[in-house]
């Protein structure tokens, strides 16, 4: 029989503009009845169809059941394989450590939302040593947006009786820079537990460019100015300064 997938698009240089890797492991979940030359053609033919390993990790199992050869068995395969390997790339928080810095939080969740096409908004619990409880809100937005509520956000909290939280949301844009939405939020979230007595110990942006850390950049807990445009424009003055200093000589 015959694989059902249509011939590679001439001139499209898919093997020499792909890895040859990501393609000979993907044919790998493939029906072994195929040929691995047929096989290799249709892992080709679907990270085109994709526009490569990022589409790939973002298909969802209705779109990559659609494309000739695959079919929904197969496709439940390449999820769980993607899975695996999100999985490999995460290290996940110790209940009874403390969380010590942004970048341990950006690697428990970057894995898992970096790619993500929509928004997503959570908010991890933590006791009076900064040591994880678990996620007690999530919510999930759109493209460019997450709307949240602060009620929702701590009526959670206190019914976990959690004194301290970590925020953390994604950008499907790839770029991690808050938003002068993000500023405006997070000083919402800091003035609501400073009355409430919970310490939020950060709020973490992700992206697939790396995060960004209130935290690190001195922005939390701050009044912002009427015009939140100002504050931006001082973290873009203070990640000048960060770039200059990390490229100067030692």
């Amino acid at each position: 029989m015959n694989p059902p997938t249509p011939p590679l698009r001439q001139g499209s240089g898919a093997r020499s503009e792909l890895s040859s890797s990501a393609s000979t492991a993907l044919s790998a979940l493939f029906a072994p009845r195929y040929p691995l030359a047929a096989r290799l053609q249709m892992a080709d033919s679907l990270l085109i169809a994709l526009g490569g390993l990022r589409g790939l990790t973002q298909a969802t199992t209705a779109r990559l059941s659609r494309h000739p050869g695959v079919g929904p068995f197969t496709a439940r395969r390449i999820q769980a394989a993607l899975q695996i390997g999100r999985l490999v790339h995460t290290r996940p928080l110790r209940q009874n450590r403390p969380i010590r810095s942004s970048q341990e939080v950006a690697a428990a969740f970057g894995a898992r939302f970096q790619d993500k096409l929509q928004e997503y908004f959570l908010a991890l619990a933590l006791d009076a040593r900064n040591r994880p409880l678990g996620e007690v809100f999530r919510a999930r937005g759109t493209l460019s947006s997450c709307p949240v509520q602060p009620s929702d956000i701590f009526r959670e909290l206190l019914l976990h009786g959690a004194p301290g939280v970590v925020f953390l949301h994604n950008h499907p844009s790839g770029d991690p820079s808050p938003s002068i939405e993000d500023l405006r939020l997070t000083e919402r979230l800091c003035k609501c537990a400073d009355l409430l007595g919970i310490r939020v110990m950060d709020h973490v942006i992700i992206g697939r460019q790396g995060h960004f850390s209130f935290l690190d950049a001195g922005l939390l807990g701050l009044d912002l100015p009427s015009d939140p445009e100002y504050a931006l424009d001082d973290l873009k003055t203070l990640r000048t300064c960060q770039n200059s200093l990390k490229s100067a000589p030692k």
